[in-house]
């Protein structure tokens, strides 16, 4: 048999990108959609713990004690500030319940006062750690229910008022 001719290669004609119908592998288009999502996300946080714990004095006093982790470089405000034009106080409230509050409100830390220039006053705060105590009596048998309401700010933002509820066990003091 007589060899065959090769086949006449056509010549190639360039194509433009516009023209192709050639899609990028599907995981790259997911890959870059992730990144993207991340990218505008808000960044969130939470430089504030709260944990409560409740200690009996006897003849039917408690004190319920309020404690506050504080990340590095961030602060928590007294409840005693100077003014309402400024930052929120932290506010630490028996909102409903069998309960008679039996003397005041006691903050514990290393409370700072400093001027503080993005609100032009003189301000109380504590870093690192707030302590907050209300004694207080259980006379009846409905829970006790509260809040505590605080701002938190660093150097350069503050982050909207935040508030955590707690409530006790009526019987269980």
């Amino acid at each position: 048999k007589p060899a065959s001719k090769p086949a006449k290669a056509e010549p190639i004609k360039p194509v433009s990108i516009e023209q192709s119908k050639i899609e990028p592998a599907k995981e790259v288009v997911e890959s870059a959609a992730i990144n993207e999502h991340k990218s505008d996300e808000p960044e969130i946080f939470t430089p504030v713990a709260w944990s409560f714990e409740l200690i009996e004095k006897g003849d039917g006093i408690y004190t319920l004690v309020a404690t506050a982790t504080i990340d590095d470089h961030w602060h928590v405000y007294s409840k005693d500030l100077p003014s309402e034009d400024g930052p929120i106080a932290t506010e630490f409230v028996f909102l409903e319940g069998s309960y008679e509050l039996v003397g005041d409100i006691r903050e514990k830390g290393e409370l700072i006062q400093e001027y503080d220039p993005n609100f032009m006053m003189d301000l109380s705060y504590y870093s690192n750690k707030m302590i907050m105590e209300q004694d207080f009596k259980i006379n009846g048998a409905m829970n006790v229910k509260g809040e505590i309401y605080f701002m938190t700010c660093d150097a350069e933002k503050c982050l909207p008022p935040e508030s955590i509820e707690f409530e006790i066990n009526a019987k269980d003091g």
